[in-house]
């Protein structure tokens, strides 16, 4: 009996190890949701997704004028949105029925960009790997 209830936490210790993985590879670094929250007046698309499923969050990725998305519950819709909360913070607004999700923002290396300025601003060249 305890050799199988150590089994039993063994697998679902386990399980819960793989589901936290999986969902922090979902979203991405600097990404984030607020529960019962939406940016309002900036919806450029709306789309409906399948339930359980990342098509918000392909269908923002995909298109280069999302930086941010609600997502309405219960109606599987997606809501792209040309700005953020924090370029338009008189514009985040509760609502009950939606998620607000922003875009992770494409990052590049700080360093090279930094060296990148800086060799620009001496008049050298650099080639970095």
């Amino acid at each position: 009996m305890a050799r199988q209830m150590i089994l039993v936490i063994t697998i679902l210790l386990m399980v819960s190890v793989m589901f936290y993985n999986i969902s922090s590879q979902q979203c991405g670094i600097d990404t984030y949701s607020v529960y019962q929250m939406m940016l309002r007046g900036h919806t450029f698309k709306k789309l409906r997704a399948r339930p359980l499923s990342l098509d918000c969050r392909e269908a923002c990725i995909s298109d280069v004028r999302c930086q941010s998305y609600n997502y309405v519950m219960f109606k599987d819709i997606c809501e792209l949105n040309n700005r953020t909360k924090e370029a338009k913070p008189e514009d985040f607004v509760k609502d009950s029925d939606r998620y607000y999700i922003t875009k992770a923002p494409k990052r590049g290396n700080r360093l090279s960009l930094y060296t990148s300025q800086v060799t620009q601003h001496a008049g050298a060249h650099l080639f970095l790997l």
